[in-house]
């Protein structure tokens, strides 16, 4: 099963290895970020900065 991603442009869920968002078009790279969801079903997303 392909992992689920976010869309850095529009914050859609994407999957690994699409090359482009099939929503916005945005061409997708490694550096996108990979979905995290805690209890109750809220989106968490990482804060790279850290």
């Amino acid at each position: 099963m392909p992992t689920e991603l976010i869309c850095p442009n529009c914050g859609k869920d994407v999957f690994e290895g699409w090359k482009y968002c099939p929503f916005c078009g945005f061409p997708l790279t490694e550096t996108i970020k990979s979905k995290s969801v805690e209890k109750g079903g809220k989106e968490v997303k990482e804060d790279k900065d850290k």
